[in-house]
């Protein structure tokens, strides 16, 4: 298609919409497609009508042919498909049949107001379609951006691939078994600050900082306004300002305000022969969402949700049980990194707090067997002190009086109705220990003293143990301590008879009937 003067472009009354832009020559106004701007292809410009009668899939075809595709940059060696982007400008487009890209992927840039008919034909673009918020691919493919269908990221080379079928080689593929698609891909990498200023000759002033090595003028072409620069003096208690200037010779920095940590008074100045940092990043997020219940807002919403995901395995049922296929997961954290990571999910109190950290509802109807709570961690050999399947550690903030802090509570199953019924239930249940050198099915190592009862079974119910019961009692040497004060046993027997057991036990065993202590004392068989 030959170039347009602008000054031969149609006059400002001969188009209209959003998608148009003014332009003046010669003091003449004159108006001109945005995506022609743009360097993009525009369907209209090869004959689309979007009149929503005329079949307008030729042109769609056309518009595809001249869209000058081109192979996006990955930097694997495996071939991937060119890739272009189609201008639709509002309107209602017929389309009948499946557009040819001859393997192009095509993303089609729907303006506001950019109708496919019937709903229906939206499949026949063949490609990915781009609006205002949102963007939809029909089908993705192969490795990286084929592969997902939104990505950002951070910290990185600019217009760098997302790591999704991230392979570099074609042979990779052999080293993994599944074919990954993603509809929102997301990375933040970790990054040096943009420049590190050394503390020796570094003065302050209460708005500046001065130092003797100049920035690089590539440094102040990246500089801009409002970029935190923190000070390196301590690690708890460093200065931060917003940078507002810098001097053409890169010898120094203004800044509004210096601020210390924990300090939000005016007039600050860090300490002189202070390194500082400019544009740190020193914590990193993926994804950060936030939602707020406001209050005293009549018809507001009243119910919300940090984060929410939804899965529906509408496929199959699993072949079994847990780790079966079809394996569909509501919340995958996996540690990629070379070293450990702190917790994998943690539910952050902050003040206020939550009722619960973490809650399991609703109808299970998984299998005959579900679980709320399963650990299936494998330990590997740098484990070789504890490995702990659960652990509860609370604490008190300063100054607070709870009547009681209970680790485990197992309560009373709600039994439904129409006729439900439960044969069973355990507070707590231990069974098939049987692999380590000692298996105790449960362990308390509680110290005596004042209130401590290593096994308290405070209810009326019977106790029953079954198999041997081994008890461990009280050597006589601390026989004072089971209340005798200190007098040894003389006669043991049927009604008082002497005995031939010793007049001094081992130990003791000692009893509660109700108020009543009961001592037994014991001796080698």
């Amino acid at each position: 298609m030959a170039d347009t003067k602008v000054s031969l472009l149609p006059a400002a009354a001969a188009l209209t919409g959003a998608e148009v832009v003014p332009l003046v020559q010669s003091a003449s106004s004159r108006q001109m497609l945005l995506a022609s701007l743009l360097s993009a292809v525009n369907v209209a410009a090869y004959g689309a009508t979007g009149n929503g009668v005329t079949d307008d899939t030729a042109a769609f075809n056309l518009a595809v042919v001249n869209c000058k595709p081109a192979t996006p940059y990955t930097g694997s060696t495996i071939a991937v498909g060119s890739a272009g982007s189609v201008y639709v400008p509002p309107g209602t487009y017929l389309i009948s049949s499946q557009i040819v890209t001859n393997g192009v992927t095509v993303t089609w840039v729907l303006a506001d107001g950019a109708i496919i008919t019937p709903s229906s034909s939206y499949a026949l673009l063949n490609g990915r379609i781009l609006r205002s918020g949102k963007q939809d691919t029909q089908y993705t493919n192969g490795i990286f951006y084929n592969a997902t269908g939104f990505s950002t990221r951070n910290n990185v080379p600019i217009d760098s691939p997302p790591a999704v079928m991230g392979f570099l080689t074609a042979s990779a593929v052999s080293a993994y078994s599944t074919c990954d698609s993603v509809a929102c891909y997301a990375d933040n990498t970790g990054v040096p600050p943009l420049a590190i200023i050394a503390g020796a000759g570094t003065t302050y002033t209460t708005t500046t900082i001065t130092f003797t090595a100049a920035l690089s003028a590539t440094l102040l072409g990246q500089l801009r306004q409002g970029m935190i620069i923190q000070t390196t003096n301590d690690p708890v208690s460093f200065y931060s300002g917003f940078i507002t200037s810098w001097a053409a010779n890169g010898l120094s920095i203004t800044v509004s305000a210096w601020y210390q940590q924990g300090n939000s008074a005016a007039g600050q100045t860090p300490p002189n022969a202070s390194g500082a940092w400019v544009s740190p990043v020193t914590k990193l997020f993926a994804y950060n969402g936030n939602v707020t219940v406001r209050s005293n807002l009549t018809g507001s919403a009243q119910q919300a949700t940090g984060f929410e995901i939804g899965v529906l395995n509408n496929g199959a049922a699993p072949s079994g049980f847990i780790g079966t296929l079809p394996l569909v997961w509501g919340y995958d954290c996996v540690n990629l990194g070379t070293f450990a990571c702190d917790t994998a999910f943690n539910a952050r109190h902050n003040g206020v707090g939550f009722f619960t950290g973490f809650q399991v509802s609703g109808v299970n109807n998984a299998g005959t067997t579900v679980y709320s709570y399963f650990d299936q961690t494998v330990y590997g050999n740098a484990v070789t002190a504890t490995g702990v399947g659960f652990i509860s550690a609370p604490a008190t903030a300063s100054g607070t009086t709870i009547v009681g802090v209970r680790h485990f509570q197992a309560s009373n199953v709600a039994i439904g109705g129409g006729g439900s019924t439960v044969n069973t239930q355990s507070g707590f249940q231990c069974e098939a220990l049987s692999g380590a050198t000692n298996n105790y099915g449960f362990l308390s190592k509680l110290a005596s003293g004042a209130g401590n009862i290593a096994f308290y079974a405070q209810g009326t119910a019977v106790s029953i143990f079954g198999g041997v019961v081994n008890l461990q009692g009280i050597a006589a040497a601390t026989s004072a301590g089971v209340g005798l004060s200190g007098q040894t046993q003389t006669t043991i027997g049927a009604n008082g008879a002497a005995s031939a057991l010793t007049a001094n036990p081992l130990g003791y065993m000692i009893a509660y009937l109700g108020a009543t202590k009961i001592i037994f004392p014991y001796y080698n068989a």
